[in-house]
């Protein structure tokens, strides 16, 4: 049986990393999905991640991302990126397309 604990746009997140998260920063879930910090988060606190909503996020400028299409995370350069390689998690959909010389782009979390 299962108990209803929360929404779940939102979720609690205890910081184990060896360095704090400032608010707006991406943190990946595994190798599939990603959120985005609501509040800094110091290391060995638990602050909130937002899993939902559609965010602007620095873009990678040598290609465009289509209405639509699935933008990818690239957490080396901390940019969206148009193709998935071996290391960019599927972030969400692009809800407005992104030329290629273009900084930033629209995603809604999946």
């Amino acid at each position: 049986m299962a108990t209803y604990i929360q929404k779940g746009d939102r979720i609690d997140y205890k910081n184990a990393t060896s360095a704090a998260i400032e608010a707006g920063d991406v943190v990946a879930l595994g190798t599939n999905r990603i959120a985005v910090a609501d509040c800094k988060i110091d290391i060995g606190e638990v602050g909130t991640l937002a899993l939902t909503g559609v965010w602007e996020f620095p873009a990678d400028t040598s290609a465009a991302i289509e209405f639509g299409a699935i933008a990818y995370w690239d957490a080396a350069s901390k940019t969206m990126k148009a193709t998935k390689s071996a290391s960019e998690i599927p972030a969400g959909i692009c809800v407005l397309k992104k030329e290629s010389a273009s900084s930033a782009v629209l995603v809604r979390l999946q």
